[in-house]
C-alpha cells in the first residue's frame, strides 16, 4: 500500500508540474524504462535519485503557490479517469452568479414530515384585481381570505407574458431564451428541475391541467424532464372552452386524485378558464367575469383539500402564470404583447396550514425562477441545481429580469422602485411608487439598468446559442407541408407508430387522397389539429368522428362537404375556401356548431347573407371572422350580427 501511494504522489506532482510548466503529460510508455517499478519505488536511494533527476524542472517553481499542484486543480486530474462520465448540468455553464443567502430568515415552514407540494399556477391572474394587493376593482375574495392564512409576496412577478415561459420558470428557475421558442424547443436542453431534483427526495411529480398537453409541446417538455403523471382535458371529459375544461372540474378532479396518493407528491395545476376569449361557464362574458370565476374554483379546491385533513398535508404555491393587459392604457390593444405591470405583476402566495407561526406579507422583489430554490430551502434539499433565482426565505435587493420575444420583442429589468423596459420601438423608464400606471416615461434622468439589462440578456443569448439544436424527436406534432412524397401508404405507417398524434399538416400533399386520411383517422382518433389545403380529392365522406379536433383548415378543397364537420363536438376554428358551400349547407351547420370561436371563409362563390348571418349569430363567443373572395356577402350581414359579436374581432 505505501508503494502505490508513494507512486501516486509522485505522478500527480510530476504530472501537473510537466503539463504547467512544458504543456507535456505522463504517459504508460515513460515508466516502460524502468525494468521493475515497484521495485524501483520501494527504494529510497532510487526515489532520491529521481527526485535529484526533476530537480531542473522543478527549479523556481512556485511550490507556494498550493493551487498549482493541488489534484483537482491541474487539467484533467487523475480522478477524472475513475469518475462516471455524467450530463452536462446547466449549471456549470451559465454565466451568472448565484445569489448566496444572507442575512435573518423572513419566514420559515415545518416540512419534516415530507408534506405534498403543489404548485397552482393560475390563468391570466395578474395582481391588479387581487384584492389584498390593493387593487382599485378586486375581484378575488377568496384568494384575499387566504392571504390571512399565509403568506403573501406582493412583489412577485412573471417572466414573461405566455404560460410556456412562466412552466420553464418555476420548474427549472432559470429565464426563457429571448427567442419565440415553444416548450419543444426545452424539452432537450440539460436542464435539471424540480420534478427530477424532488424525485430523487422521494417526491411523485404530476401534472393535471385543463388545457391540452398537447398544446406548445407541453407533453413533451413534462415529460422529458421527469413528469410520471400527465393529464389534460383529453383526461378529464368535463365541459369548457375551446382552451379546455372549466377550472372548477380541474380543481375537483385534482383533489380527488391527490387523496388516493400514498407518497409525497409534487402536484402541479395549471388553471385556463380565465384565457382569452375569456367564457365563463354561466355565459358571462370577458375577462373580469373569468378572473373571479377562477378565484371562486380555487377554493373549491381548498374545502376539498380540507375534507380530509389533506390542506393541512400540504404546502400550496399560489401564483399567476402571467398577467393581462386589457383596455387599461387604451381602447386598442394585443393580447400578451406589452411588459407592463399589467402584464408580469402577479400574485404569490405560500399556504401552509399549520406550518408557519404567523401569516405576513413580505415585499421582497422576485419573479418566478425564484420558486426552486425556495422550495429546495424550505425542504432542506441541498444538491447542485441550475437556478438563477434566489431563495425567497432571505431578505434580497437583487434586480429582476422579464422579457416578450414576439410581434416587437422587448427586455426588461426591475431594480427597486425602477423598472426599465427597451425595444427595437422606444426606451422606457419608470418609477413604480411615483406612477404606479406606467405613463411617465423618465428616460432621461438615467439609464444605469440598461447596462445591467444588456448584461444579463447578452449572457444569456450566449447561454442558449452554446445549447445543442432543438432535437426533431417528436410523436404528436407532425408537419408535411408541400410533400409530393407523402403517400396514403406513408400516412398509414405514421398512424401505426403515432397513435397518439395531436396536430398534422398535409398541406400541399398532392397524393393523399379522401380514402388515405379515411384510414388514418381511424388509427388517430385525438387529433386537435388538421390542416389540410390543397387537398383536391377530400371530401369527408367516410372519416371518422374526431371528439377533439379544435382547429380544422380546408382551404382550396372543392369537394369538402359539411355532413362531417357538422359532428365535431369540439371545433373552435374553421377555416373554408373553394368549395361549392350553400346557404343551405351554412344554416344546417349553425344548427350543430355554435362555439366556434374563429372563421375563415375563402373563395366561397355561392354563398350569400342568408346563409352566413345564421351561422354568425348562432356562434355568440366568435371572435375573429374572415370573409375573402366571396363575392356575394353584404355589409349588411356585417350589421345585422355585429352587435352579437365581442367587441375583439377582425373583420376582412
Amino acid at each position: 500500500m505505501k508503494r502505490i501511494l508513494v507512486f501516486i504522489a509522485l505522478y500527480c506532482v510530476s504530472d501537473s508540474i510537466l503539463f504547467l510548466k512544458y504543456r507535456i503529460r505522463l504517459q504508460r510508455s515513460h515508466f516502460q524504462l524502468l525494468k521493475n517499478p515497484w521495485s524501483f519505488f520501494s527504494s529510497g536511494k532510487k526515489i532520491l535519485s529521481l527526485l535529484l533527476l526533476l530537480a531542473p524542472l522543478l527549479w523556481m517553481f512556485p511550490w507556494f503557490s498550493i493551487p498549482c499542484i493541488l489534484v483537482t486543480k491541474w487539467p484533467h486530474p487523475l480522478w477524472l479517469l475513475f469518475r462516471r462520465k455524467r450530463k452536462k448540468n446547466l449549471a456549470s455553464s451559465f454565466p451568472f452568479q448565484i445569489s448566496v443567502p444572507q442575512g435573518q430568515k423572513l419566514f420559515d415552514i415545518h416540512t419534516e414530515d415530507k408534506p405534498h407540494i403543489l404548485f397552482i399556477s393560475l390563468e391570466s391572474f395578474r395582481a391588479k384585481n387581487v384584492g389584498c394587493l390593493g387593487a382599485k376593482q378586486a375581484l378575488s375574495p377568496h384568494f384575499d381570505r387566504l392571504a390571512k392564512r399565509g403568506l403573501l409576496f406582493t412583489n412577485f412577478h412573471a417572466t414573461g407574458n405566455l404560460t410556456n415561459r412562466s412552466i420553464l420558470s418555476t420548474l427549472c428557475g432559470v429565464p426563457p431564451a429571448h427567442e419565440p421558442w415553444h416548450l419543444g424547443h426545452y424539452a432537450d436542453l440539460p436542464l435539471v428541475g424540480l420534478p427530477r431534483l424532488l424525485a430523487k427526495h422521494g417526491y411523485y411529480p404530476t401534472v393535471i391541467q385543463g388545457g391540452s398537453t398537447a398544446f406548445d409541446h407541453e407533453a413533451e417538455f413534462f415529460e422529458k424532464h421527469g413528469f410520471q403523471t400527465i393529464l389534460g382535458k383529453r383526461n378529464i371529459a368535463k365541459p369548457g372552452t375551446s382552451w379546455g375544461i372549466y377550472d372548477e372540474h380541474l380543481m375537483t378532479t385534482a383533489a380527488l386524485w391527490l387523496k388516493t396518493q400514498k407518497v409525497p407528491t409534487f402536484l402541479n395545476l395549471y388553471t385556463i378558464t380565465n384565457h382569452h376569449p375569456w367564457i365563463h361557464p354561466e355565459k358571462k362574458h370577458g375577462f373580469l367575469n373569468t378572473f373571479a370565476y377562477t378565484d371562486k374554483a380555487l377554493q373549491i379546491l381548498i374545502d376539498a383539500l380540507a375534507d380530509g385533513d389533506l390542506l393541512k398535508k400540504s404546502i400550496l404555491f399560489i401564483y399567476g402564470d402571467h398577467g393581462q393587459q386589457l383596455e387599461d392604457r387604451g381602447p386598442h390593444f394585443e393580447v400578451n404583447r406589452d411588459l407592463y405591470q399589467d402584464n408580469i405583476h402577479v400574485p404569490l402566495l405560500i399556504l401552509a396550514e399549520g406550518r408557519i407561526d404567523r401569516p405576513r406579507t413580505i415585499d421582497t422583489l422576485s419573479s418566478q425562477v425564484d420558486l426552486l430554490p425556495t422550495l429546495l430551502d424550505l425542504l432542506h434539499i441541498h444538491t447542485p441545481h441550475q437556478s438563477l433565482g434566489k431563495s425567497l426565505l432571505y431578505p434580497s435587493n437583487a434586480p429582476i429580469f422579464f422579457s416578450h420575444p414576439f410581434d416587437t420583442p422587448a427586455k426588461g429589468c426591475r431594480e427597486g422602485p425602477w423598472k426599465y423596459i427597451v425595444s427595437d420601438e422606444k426606451e422606457c423608464l419608470y418609477h413604480l411608487e411615483k406612477d404606479p400606471d406606467e405613463t411617465v416615461n423618465r428616460i432621461v434622468e438615467g439609464t444605469s439598468l440598461r447596462k445591467k439589462t444588456e448584461e444579463f440578456f447578452a449572457s444569456l443569448d450566449t447561454y442558449y446559442s452554446e445549447i445543442p439544436p432543438e432535437k426533431i424527436e417528436c410523436s404528436m406534432h407532425l408537419d408535411f407541408t408541400n410533400s409530393l412524397k407523402m403517400t396514403d401508404a406513408m400516412l398509414l405507417e405514421i398512424a401505426k407508430k403515432h397513435p397518439n398524434l395531436s396536430s398534422l399538416s398535409l398541406d400541399g400533399c398532392l397524393l393523399i387522397t379522401n380514402q388515405g386520411i379515411a384510414s388514418f383517422l381511424q388509427l388517430c382518433p385525438n387529433i386537435e389539429k388538421l390542416y389540410l389545403d390543397g387537398l383536391d380529392d377530400i371530401s369527408s365522406a367516410g372519416w371518422e368522428n374526431l371528439p377533439h379536433l379544435v382547429h380544422l383548415k380546408a382551404i382550396d378543397c372543392p369537394h369538402m362537404t359539411l355532413d362531417w364537420i357538422q359532428n365535431l363536438p369540439s371545433l373552435r376554428v374553421l377555416q373554408l375556401g373553394a368549395s361549392k358551400l350553400s346557404d343551405e349547407d351554412l344554416q344546417k351547420l349553425a344548427k350543430t356548431q355554435r362555439n366556434l370561436n374563429a372563421i375563415y371563409f375563402s373563395n366561397l362563390q355561392h354563398i350569400t347573407d342568408a346563409g352566413l348571418i345564421p351561422l354568425l349569430s348562432a356562434n355568440q363567443n366568435l371572435m375573429i371572422l374572415s370573409i375573402r373572395d366571396c363575392p356575394n356577402i353584404t355589409k349588411s350581414a356585417f350589421e345585422a350580427i355585429q352587435s352579437k359579436i365581442l367587441r375583439y374581432k377582425w373583420l376582412a
